[in-house]
């Protein structure tokens, strides 16, 4: 989350969504920053995502004329339907989809539903120890948990999203 708390940012685990985003943007690679994301929260529905994100990205020097926001979506499915619509009236010649690599499968399909041609950019990967540490065999992870509720989180979204036809 941004914060305009002792003029500082904060952020949570999936930071180099729009780190790397900020990265490829630098180095030319992409010409606009299209942030998306309002509250899916049921209560302090105030923070949008996207508002903090473009607070952050004008105080580190891009110019507002490269970033684009959609505030109001609540879930995937409506970032990409909100952006398709954003989009109708913008020409683009392509789109890089940025977002974590566990969340990639259903917002990939969310996209191409909404009618958007996306290449795919997955950050925030978990399993950056390809190998298992004896240590945590013996004793147990607690990040294993935090893994096991958003493998959880985004097989019953992936699945009530086909079931619902946002995907």
């Amino acid at each position: 989350n941004y914060s305009n708390n002792y003029n500082r940012a904060y952020f949570n685990r999936s930071v180099n969504r729009i780190t790397d985003a900020i990265r490829l943007y630098k180095a030319g690679k992409v010409k606009k920053i299209l942030l998306t994301g309002g509250s899916g929260r049921v209560f302090g529905t105030e923070f949008k995502e996207a508002l903090y994100l473009n607070d952050f990205l004008l105080e580190i020097g891009i110019p507002k004329k490269d970033i684009v926001i959609e505030s109001e979506a609540r879930n995937t499915a409506e970032n990409a339907l909100f952006t398709a619509e954003i989009l109708k009236t913008k020409s683009y010649d392509k789109l890089l989809l940025i977002t974590s690599a566990f969340h990639m499968r259903r917002s990939e399909a969310c996209f191409k539903k909404a009618g958007l041609e996306t290449t795919s950019y997955s950050t925030d990967f978990y399993d950056q120890k390809h190998n298992v540490e004896f240590s945590k065999i013996i004793f147990p992870d607690p990040d294993a948990l935090f893994g096991w509720h958003l493998l959880i989180k985004e097989w019953v979204g992936f699945i009530s999203y086909k079931v619902r036809g946002y995907a």
